[in-house]
């Protein structure tokens, strides 16, 4: 229960993350419209890019992967998504940084969130 928990308090602090890094987007992007365009696809929300993706890489993870692999790989999946906050707040990235970091913040978290959502159906 703890893991769920955990889960869903990181999503809702997520929401504050989201706030800084539109703030981010507008200041390392500017006025490149196409920049901004993918960051904007890139947001970790549903109907970004990556989580439009959340049910073909779940599929393949109760496809491939037993249960105490899928585990461990919301764990790593958890550790890179943090690195990539921690880098975030802790630089200023420049704008390709800024976009791979958005990327995976948001691709992790489609895929913690759907290897949650997985063990709460077992």
């Amino acid at each position: 229960h703890v893991q769920f928990f955990l889960t869903y308090l990181a999503q809702g602090v997520q929401r504050v993350g989201k706030d800084y890094l539109r703030t981010q987007a507008s200041d390392t992007l500017g006025g490149d419209a196409s920049a901004l365009q993918l960051f904007y696809n890139l947001l970790p929300e549903f109907g970004s890019l990556p989580w439009t993706s959340k049910p073909i890489l779940m599929f393949l993870a109760e496809r491939y992967l037993h249960s105490r692999q899928r585990c461990l790989l919301a764990a790593l999946v958890a550790v890179v998504t943090a690195i990539a906050w921690g880098f975030l707040a802790a630089s200023t990235p420049s704008m390709q940084a800024l976009l791979l970091c958005t990327a995976i913040v948001s691709l992790g978290s489609a895929i913690v969130d759907g290897l949650i959502d997985g063990r709460v159906a077992e």
